[in-house]
């Protein structure tokens, strides 16, 4: 490749390869704030640097046990071949790597902390991908990546997790740094290093093939600026391949479509936002107008650039990284949008982390632009305020235990008696169940499903379309209560009176809720209850009780059931 040279601009200037137009990293506007500004700067540096490893490690311990999703990743990873692990991927919400990195950790790693440890290691690695991007671009310290990532409790949950979206992440941000500096000299060394990663990147997380074209096309815009046509051809390259490289995903989407109806809602943009913001403000409400100040502060800096990128050789490299910035996070927000809206799935805030990631990065590439002393000042003194009001929050947030269903499996395992029943609901909350429950008492889910750790919207969609499919389960309950055994409901708790009588839904998707799931499974455990209630002799509650919260989604109640008495209506205690 032919080395850079010297930026030609002004009228009449002939227009060279982007490869010639690399500004070398020495050209960099001096550092000309006070000193005191510079040590400000460097403490508050190292103080986020610091409060991101200390959330991070925080999360892990006290993550407690593998929640479902976890769990379920967890049991998929676990079957004896790779084979057999593609065939069911329609268990799961991603590609392959995730599954295999996960299969290669657990065959020597079983235990929680153990098995956290591979989200812990991913986690750690997005603060050092975030400060070397900082560095080799010579922008300083990523301020506003570190704080508006780093104390966010929904990130900091997400990207630690035993998941996929923390290595996703890494993946996407490593992907962006690869493609900048394939578009600042495109050589085969960072070609063939920015491919390679972005193969990576699509095959940990379906949808950041839509992250990986927003910042192809970036690249694309920034070659096309100079008129370099083979690297506009390189970007649409990478691209087309890394499409062309999920095909052999299209069986499983396919079997995910066979049972997606039962997911799937009406989603409109206004879902989405509400979702957006409450990621976005995880830390705190403040926070979402942090993000929308700072945003709205990039963008108007970035279109500043290119209106000024004549003036000078760094003002002009410092546009062209603000134009690469600008398309890869506009056209990845418009994107993603448009997937999850053509989903139709309801989304909760972990589902915006990975664009919330490329945002920040975006940014902070944009706003490093800032060198002006009062400009310096004014972004150290917005971190401090900020940083104040959002680390309690965020500690908070941080040290939420994952799962109460590893503590009552324990408590259930202790009590129970081979002649007991265990019922789990809703069915769901199975695959962290199966993982920590090991006691006699046989235990069955609502509805009976036969649950292999993973995956399980196939059964349920049959079970819809049964006719009487709590008639097993029934069965179950009446045998074990007249025969002196005590019936473990555990999971969801519905508060309905005794003597309320459940009327049964008719089988999908004859019922006026079509194929919502959520709907069935909820008057699945309403029925259940109903049923205990008005038979068994005697009901009382337990709680799983510790000293931290517990993640909403999986936080279980415990109802104990014992003896027969027909159609009469049962005394109830509650123990606290």
């Amino acid at each position: 490749m032919t080395p850079a040279s010297q930026h030609v601009s002004g009228p009449g200037a002939e227009v060279e390869p982007l490869q010639r137009l690399a500004v070398p990293l020495s050209a960099a506007a001096p550092d000309c704030a006070a000193p005191w500004v510079q040590s400000a700067e460097r403490i508050l540096a190292l103080t986020l640097t610091l409060l991101f490893v200390l959330l991070i490690a925080a999360f892990y311990w006290n993550a407690g046990g593998l929640w479902r999703d976890e769990a379920n990743s967890v049991s998929l990873a676990s079957l004896p071949t790779v084979g057999q692990i593609m065939r069911h991927l329609d268990g799961d919400s991603f590609p392959l790597l995730w599954f295999l990195l996960l299969r290669a950790w657990t065959r020597f790693a079983s235990a929680d902390l153990a098995v956290r440890a591979l989200g812990l290691l991913t986690a750690l690695g997005i603060p050092a991908v975030l400060f070397w991007s900082a560095r080799a671009n010579r922008i300083g310290f990523p301020f506003w990546s570190f704080l508006l990532l780093g104390l966010n409790p929904v990130v900091i949950r997400c990207i630690g997790a035993t998941r996929a979206y923390g290595l996703g992440v890494l993946l996407v941000l490593l992907t962006s740094v690869l493609l900048w500096r394939a578009c600042r000299c495109l050589t085969w060394r960072t070609g063939l290093a920015a491919f390679l990663v972005s193969l990576l990147c699509v095959h940990c997380l379906y949808y950041d093939i839509i992250f990986v074209g927003a910042l192809c096309s970036g690249g694309a815009c920034v070659s096309w600026r100079h008129r370099n046509m083979r690297s506009a051809l390189f970007f649409a390259g990478i691209f087309g391949a890394d499409c062309c490289s999920l095909l052999p995903y299209l069986p499983t989407i396919r079997h995910q479509h066979a049972w997606s109806a039962l997911i799937a809602r009406p989603v409109g943009p206004g879902d989405l936002w509400h979702m957006l913001t409450l990621a976005l403000g995880s830390g705190g409400g403040f926070m979402v107008w942090a993000w929308a100040g700072v945003t709205a502060l990039g963008i108007g800096m970035g279109l500043f650039q290119q209106k000024n990128r004549a003036l000078s050789p760094h003002m002009a490299h410092q546009a062209d990284r603000a134009l690469y910035a600008l398309v890869g996070m506009g056209v990845g927000a418009l994107g993603y949008g448009l997937f999850l809206l053509a989903l139709k799935y309801p989304t909760n805030t972990w589902y915006y982390v990975v664009p919330m990631a490329l945002t920040a990065l975006c940014l902070e590439s944009i706003m490093s632009g800032i060198s002006h002393p009062i400009g310096r000042m004014a972004r150290g003194g917005a971190c401090f305020i900020l940083l104040a009001l959002t680390f309690s929050t965020a500690r908070s947030g941080a040290e939420v235990r994952q799962t109460g269903i590893d503590l009552a499996a324990a408590f259930i395992e202790g009590q129970a008696r081979p002649h007991d029943l265990v019922l789990v609901n809703p069915w769901y909350d199975s695959a962290t169940f199966m993982r920590y429950y090991h006691g006699s008492a046989p235990w069955q889910t609502v509805p009976p499903m036969a649950f292999r750790g993973y995956g399980g919207m196939d059964q349920m969609k049959r079970q819809m379309m049964t006719r009487q499919p709590l008639a097993p389960i029934l069965s179950q309950i009446t045998r074990t209560l007249r025969g002196g055994g005590r019936v473990w409901l555990v999971g969801e708790v519905s508060g309905i009176l005794p003597g309320t009588r459940v009327p049964p839904l008719p089988p999908a998707p004859q019922s006026a809720f079509g194929w919502d799931s959520s709907v069935y499974a909820r008057r699945w455990g309403q029925q259940v209850q109903s049923f205990l209630l008005m038979h068994a002799a005697q009901s009382q509650q337990e709680a799983v009780v510790v000293p931290q919260t517990i993640n909403p989604l999986e936080d279980p109640q415990i109802e104990i059931c014992r003896g027969w008495r027909g159609t009469s209506l049962p005394g109830r205690v509650r123990t606290p």
